[in-house]
């Protein structure tokens, strides 16, 4: 059997929107170790996949998705990078902790 794997390549789309690949990776994070998510799209697709996955209520809007008091609990039990490729070029806009 394999290891599960730690890095996740996601595409938000208007049938996948950012707030549930949000909601599916903190719940991922309690199922497999998960170390980095990929987001494939736009900064603002990246910042809404990041936002929600702290234990603290996120307000905010981007071009990507508005968020209003939202949260993803529990919070994924270690914190992961989440990273933006656009072109096939991969940068780190941030991380959650």
């Amino acid at each position: 059997m394999s290891a599960p794997p730690s890095t996740v390549v996601v595409s938000p789309s208007s049938a996948y929107p950012t707030a549930l690949l949000a909601r599916d990776l903190a719940t991922m994070a309690h199922l497999a170790p998960l170390s980095r998510v990929i987001v494939a799209g736009t900064l603002d697709g990246a910042v809404v996949v990041a936002a929600p996955l702290t234990n603290e209520p996120v307000t905010m809007s981007t071009t990507a998705g508005a968020l209003r008091g939202a949260y993803s609990r529990p919070a994924p039990p270690m914190p992961f990078e989440v990273l933006l490729s656009l072109d096939g070029r991969t940068a780190d806009p941030l991380s959650v902790s």
